[in-house]
């Protein structure tokens, strides 16, 4: 079993390598009783259903979220890191206009940010958050990573 804070530092590390050419895709560490399982590809068909719409953004976010809780569940982990991108911003009119979607929010009013989710089964969960940003060569570099203070919301699982 390897420690939270451990697979925290795996995470932060491919996140750093992998956003520098795209976009970050899903990625979910779980500590099993057969040791650790990194899963990704689980998640493609919660990405398909598109993000254009406020339905399927919600259809996503959902399938995204059922996704994670039935691999914590069918691989028996005991604490798990998810790793995934998203948006952010600090205009909350500019949000309010657009429904709260930050995505559908103009460039320059939203940044892309990295999200690190991780759990001890039945304790509370811990965040991390990077802001990515875009350089001039199309390459994307990571800022240092910020550790939140409080974590809630539908991807915090806490009990499977």
């Amino acid at each position: 079993m390897a420690s939270l804070k451990k697979l925290i530092n795996i995470a932060k590390t491919g996140a750093e390598m992998n956003c520098i050419n795209s976009e970050l895709l899903p990625v979910l560490f779980l500590d099993t009783p057969n040791g650790l399982k990194i899963l990704g590809e689980e998640f493609i068909p919660a990405l398909e259903l598109g993000d254009d719409e406020p339905e399927k953004i919600e259809l996503q976010k959902e399938a995204v979220t059922e996704t994670v809780r039935a691999l914590l569940q069918e691989h028996d982990a005991t604490q798990y890191v998810f790793i995934h991108e998203g948006y952010a911003t600090e205009f909350v009119e500019s949000a309010k206009k657009a429904n709260y979607l930050v995505r559908n929010m103009p460039s320059e009013d939203r940044y892309d940010v990295a999200t690190i989710l991780a759990v001890k089964k039945g304790k509370p969960a811990e965040g991390h958050t990077a802001i990515i940003d875009s350089l001039e060569s199309g390459k994307r570099k990571m800022r240092k990573w910020e550790k939140a203070d409080q974590v809630e919301g539908r991807f915090a699982i806490t009990d499977w």
